[in-house]
């Protein structure tokens, strides 16, 4: 819609492997069914079967190497998976940007970002101390319920001060959202660029 149109508004900077039997059951969220109805449980069954065993290995290992005092694995990065044809749509209808083809990335700055915010130590909150939390972040993507762009206070457009488009301007950041046992939220940088990637800024769960 036209209020959705980047060029309408100001901007301000600012699943390859299924998971194995014992990833299932590690999650920060309450699995209990007897306070779901079943279609929530239907739900949360689907997101903790979701684990990316190589997402949550590659986690693991940029954790490990910033742990070290290895500074470069912010610049690691790693393909999450293609975007799905339902979020080119509802990113074209949001933010006019034609994103088909693109692929959803994540780099060592974004995992460091997820867990000084919102790990075991969070800043803002402990809502992904669980890398297999994150190594979920697919299913997120893939099957959202929502998907807008990412606006301050004042209604203007969100931007990345890191990813640009191709004319140089600031990436336009999107926010995800996917209700399992409260909200899994995933921000993106979506940049219009040949390089055909969306960049995964934080992830967090309300």
């Amino acid at each position: 819609t036209g209020t959705n149109r980047l060029q309408a508004a100001n901007p301000v900077q600012i699943n390859e492997n299924a998971a194995s039997n014992d990833a299932t059951e590690s999650t920060v969220i309450n699995t209990n069914p007897a306070v779901h109805t079943a279609a929530e449980q239907r739900t949360i069954e689907a997101y903790q079967k979701s684990v990316d065993n190589q997402l949550l290995n590659w986690i693991n290992k940029v954790k490990d190497a910033f742990r070290s005092g290895d500074m470069t694995a912010s610049k690691m990065r790693k393909v999450v998976g293609e975007v799905t044809e339902n979020a080119a749509s509802a990113i074209k209808e949001a933010a006019d940007i034609d994103v088909a083809g693109y692929k959803h990335m994540i780099d060592g700055s974004a995992v460091r970002h997820i867990d000084i915010r919102h790990g075991a130590n969070g800043e803002a909150d402990n809502s992904m101390q669980n890398a297999q939390d994150v190594a979920r972040v697919k299913f997120v993507l893939d099957d959202f319920d929502t998907c807008n762009l990412v606006k301050d206070e004042n209604g203007r457009i969100k931007t990345s001060a890191t990813f640009r488009n191709s004319d140089n301007t600031s990436a336009p950041l999107l926010r995800f959202s996917k209700k399992i046992n409260g909200t899994y939220y995933v921000v993106e940088a979506v940049p219009d660029s040949k390089d055909k990637k969306l960049h995964i800024i934080t992830a967090y769960m309300q």
